[in-house]
């Protein structure tokens, strides 16, 4: 859920440990010390003004740029290779490309989080509502969604920036302004990529049959913030017990109580056996379901309901066992078919 963003707080940070500076005598010894690693040339201080060095670093590399000579940093063909190498390489250039528009859209591309360094002094080149600007952030939200929280206010309204944003991660619905969290097909686009985006949703939203479905065929934890209506409806609860049984504890007390639900929760986790009613755990459907899963449970079941309760298990059993055998036998059909049709 966290942006990945690990190289972006310590760009200006000097190293802390003593480099040991080294004086190669050889271009062939620079050269290979700057394939293996782009961010040897910060000690290579008699070739940090060689451009073929630096742009076989910066390639390696585009961090390594921060270590070039003060001329080669203001080497347009170097600067490109080092942000498309690593976007965030840009907080090591001059100004001027800072706010270059191929080599910002060549940076973002590569990291769109890169947001966060020049944002201020994009907004003031080109303006906040400029086309160059939504370009721009639209391709760091395609990289990255969650860019959006550095993109200008008046494009966290903007449908075409937080569509983008949201289909690349769907958690970053939570830098959406308030109206898309209730626009169906945001939200949408936001689950299906990440279904616990359904947090962020509005409430109205949280009670849609669609949208928690989809939330949840994602991501079967998202039942979690379903709202009280979705968790009533027999349509949604029954996808969620299907992806995870234990999802059973979140619905309403009324679907705790029906049986079809709570078979299919009981067969896919037999955890749900005790997040049903007392009736159904006396059910002889549900407890044939619970000993499949957890053979032990026989001995929970009342005597009288015993004998019926292993006729079921042995009856379901070999149902589950001749469908397992039919799927192999027509998988090795399909497995022939196709040795077939590739031998001719």
């Amino acid at each position: 859920m966290v942006p990945e963003n690990e190289n972006l707080n310590d760009t200006d940070a000097e190293p802390k440990k003593l480099v040991k500076i080294i004086n190669y005598n050889y271009m062939e010894d620079a050269v290979l010390a700057v394939q293996k690693d782009g961010m040897a040339l910060r000690r290579l201080v008699d070739f940090q003004d060689n451009e073929e060095i630096v742009m076989i670093a910066v390639h390696n590399n585009g961090r390594a740029i921060r270590f070039a000579s003060d001329r080669l940093k203001k080497n347009r063909k170097i600067a490109m290779v080092a942000v498309q190498q690593n976007g965030v390489s840009i907080v090591h250039l001059p100004p001027p490309f800072k706010t270059d528009y191929q080599i910002v859209m060549a940076a973002l591309s590569q990291t769109g989080m890169t947001l966060v360094h020049i944002k201020t002094d994009l907004i003031e080149q080109y303006g906040e509502r400029s086309p160059e600007i939504k370009s721009l952030v639209k391709a760091a939200v395609v990289n990255n969604g969650f860019s959006l929280m550095h993109a200008p206010d008046s494009l966290q309204s903007d449908p075409e920036i937080v569509i983008a944003a949201v289909s690349q991660d769907g958690y970053s619905l939570m830098y959406a302004s308030e109206d898309f969290k209730n626009n169906e097909a945001v939200v949408m686009a936001a689950v299906k990529t990440h279904g616990l985006a359904l947090r962020f949703a509005s409430d109205n939203l949280k009670n849609n049959e669609a949208v928690v479905i989809a939330a949840v065929n994602q991501e079967s934890s998202a039942f979690n913030y379903a709202g009280p209506v979705a968790k009533d409806n027999y349509n949604v609860v029954m996808a969620a017990v299907k992806k995870n049984g234990l999802n059973l504890q979140f619905a309403s007390d009324r679907l705790k109580d029906t049986k079809e639900i709570v078979v299919e929760a009981v067969r896919r986790d037999h955890g749900a056996f005790y997040m049903t009613t007392g009736r159904l755990r006396l059910d002889t459907d549900v407890l044939a379901e619970a000993v499949i899963h957890r053979p032990s449970y026989i001995e929970n079941v009342p005597d009288h309901l015993r004998e019926i309760v292993e006729h079921k298990v042995h009856l379901r059993q070999d149902v589950r066992s001749k469908q397992q055998g039919a799927g192999k036998r027509k998988s090795k059909r399909y497995r022939r078919r196709n040795k077939r049709t590739r031998r001719h």
